[in-house]
């Protein structure tokens, strides 16, 4: 019973977490239009827990 609800928390993170960033992603690419990809790869990298997300 237990790892079920962590299996679920975790499916539940995970898919708060790419909605999160996508959502980002959207409001920064209406505000910086000419941006260019930095912002998306730094975002991308901090979703899976990568140092580079600062």
């Amino acid at each position: 019973m237990k790892s079920a609800a962590r299996l679920l928390s975790g499916a539940a993170v995970g898919m708060l977490t790419a909605t999160a960033t996508a959502c980002l992603m959207e409001l920064h690419t209406r505000a910086r239009p000419g941006a260019g990809r930095r912002a998306g790869l730094l975002r991308a990298g901090r979703s899976t827990g990568s140092p580079s997300g600062g």
